[in-house]
C-alpha cells in the first residue's frame, strides 16, 4: 500500500464521518418541536422557555450547535469507552 492510497481512503473516511454527522444533526433540527419548550411543558412561560433555549444553546448559531454537538458525541464515546472498556482492565 502507499502513502497516497492511505491517505485517500484516511479523507474518503472523514468526508464520510462529516456528511454522516451533519445529516443526523440536520434532521434532529428540521424535526418539528422545541427541546426546551418540551422539558418544561405546556405551562414554561416565555421567560422560562428562553432560558432554558439560552441554557441548551439553542439560542446560538446552527453551525455554533453543530461543534458543541460534535463535541458531546466525541465526549461521550471517549467516556463510554474509557469506563467500559479500559477501566475494568486497570
Amino acid at each position: 500500500m502507499t502513502l497516497g492510497y492511505i491517505f485517500r481512503r484516511l479523507m474518503a473516511v472523514i468526508l464520510v464521518l462529516f456528511v454522516v454527522t451533519f445529516a443526523v444533526f440536520a434532521i434532529t433540527m428540521i424535526l418539528p418541536g422545541n427541546a426546551a419548550v418540551m422539558i418544561l411543558g405546556e405551562y414554561g412561560t416565555e421567560e422560562a422557555v428562553a432560558a432554558m433555549e439560552r441554557i441548551l444553546g439553542l439560542d446560538k448559531p446552527w453551525h455554533i450547535q453543530y461543534i458543541d454537538w460534535l463535541e458531546f458525541c466525541m465526549v461521550t464515546l471517549v467516556n463510554h469507552c474509557v469506563s467500559h472498556y479500559l477501566w475494568p482492565m486497570l
